[in-house]
C-alpha cells in the first residue's frame, strides 16, 4: 500500500501532495465535511512543487506556498481518504497484534 499522494491512478507523480492537497482534502471530507469549503477546494490550482524542491519552497513559503497548501486540493475526488485511512489502521492493528502474539 503506497501513500496516496505518491500514486494517482497507478501513475506516480513528480509533484508533492503533502499538506492540504487532494488526499488530505479527501480525508477531511470523509471525517469532517463541515470544515471543508468544497467549492473553494475545487478552484485551487496545484502548487506543482516537486519533492526535491520542497526545501526551497519551505524556505520561502510566501513565494511558493502563499495559500498554505502543498499539492492539489481540487484533486480530492481522485482519492477515498477515509477508506484508505481505515484500511491502513486495520493493517497496523493486525501487525501489532501479530507482534504481541509472537513476543
Amino acid at each position: 500500500m503506497q501513500y496516496p499522494s505518491q500514486e494517482i491512478d497507478s501513475e506516480v507523480t513528480q509533484y508533492a501532495d503533502i499538506h492540504a492537497g487532494g488526499f488530505e482534502t479527501s480525508l477531511m471530507l470523509g471525517y469532517y465535511p463541515e470544515y471543508v469549503d468544497i467549492d473553494l477546494a475545487g478552484t485551487l490550482k496545484p502548487t506543482d512543487i516537486r519533492f526535491q524542491d520542497l526545501g526551497e519552497a519551505f524556505g520561502n513559503p510566501q513565494k511558493y506556498l502563499p495559500l498554505g497548501y502543498v499539492g492539489s486540493p481540487a484533486d480530492y475526488k481522485k482519492y477515498n481518504g477515509k477508506e484508505y485511512l481505515e484500511e491502513a489502521c486495520r493493517r497496523m492493528a493486525k501487525a501489532i497484534a501479530e507482534y504481541h502474539k509472537d513476543n
